[in-house]
């Protein structure tokens, strides 16, 4: 149900007039305009005296003056009853569920949309923490690299060439061949100038980071808390004021021809 927004002014001696100030959406407001016009000449809507459109650049602004001694509460449950003012919105929630088109109710919609954000969370979390992982195995190489820099640097220097080296480093200092290889991938100068405290700092980082991937995925509810925390994002950094009001229905309003 969609209903425009309308209030009620005295003028004075006994008279109202009724100002409206939004109109449902897709409304046209000259149609509604149009509908209350042709109402008041047919006497459908008698009480209304005067009808004018003010709008300017500060907003919209229809006024419906009353006649003296018209109740204007009455006269604008009647806008509601026979003019667009009040009407109802239909949708159909069709949506693909497991590749299927199918009809779905909000509730619905809301949980499927859920289940995709849960499973989103799950995939990047899980590639994150593979990332993570395999960054923890090469600094763990850099780290030893740099306990034995001496030796290493005197094995690389003595190999013929890098494929000799990297199984030298290897079988010397029980590396992988992803560590040995990220050892060579560096300048012998640039490994000699490696601070160790730097790269210990984001092993550190790099196995909480792992650490807190894993709690993760081991609890689906900490899954909805980040899935809360994203929305939240969004709406900081996209959202808007609502141009609606959300309201419990103020009791129904009978619909019948004129």
């Amino acid at each position: 149900m969609l209903r425009g927004l309308a209030h009620i002014e005295e003028m004075g001696s006994s008279r109202h007039r009724i100002v409206i100030t939004e109109i449902p959406f897709q409304l046209n407001k000259t149609t509604l305009i149009e509908r209350i016009a042709d109402l008041a000449r047919s006497e459908k809507l008698a009480d209304i005296t005067d009808l004018r459109d003010e709008s300017d650049r500060r907003g919209m602004s229809i006024i419906i003056e009353l006649k003296r001694g018209a109740q204007p509460r009455k006269v604008l449950n009647q806008l509601y009853k026979y003019t667009p003012l009040q009407s109802t919105f239909g949708a159909q929630m069709l949506a693909l569920v497991d590749g299927e088109p199918r009809l779905i109710s909000l509730k619905r919609a809301l949980h499927l949309f859920l289940e995709h954000r849960r499973e989103v969370i799950s995939r990047r979390s899980r590639f994150q923490l593979e990332k993570a992982r395999a960054r923890a195995h090469i600094l763990e190489g850099l780290l030893i690299a740099l306990a034995y820099l001496d030796e290493v640097i005197q094995t690389i220097r003595q190999s013929s060439d890098a494929e000799v080296a990297r199984e030298r480093l290897m079988e010397r200092f029980s590396l992988s061949e992803k560590q040995a290889q990220a050892i060579l991938d560096l300048q012998l100068r640039r490994l000699a100038a490696l601070e160790r405290q730097k790269i210990e700092d984001e092993q550190t980082q790099t196995l909480e980071r792992i650490a807190y991937l894993e709690d993760l995925l081991a609890n689906p509810k900490k899954i909805l808390s980040v899935i809360k925390d994203d929305l939240a994002e969004i709406a900081e950094a996209y959202g808007d004021q609502r141009r609606t009001r959300i309201a419990a229905e103020a009791g129904r309003i009978s619909r019948r021809k004129i």
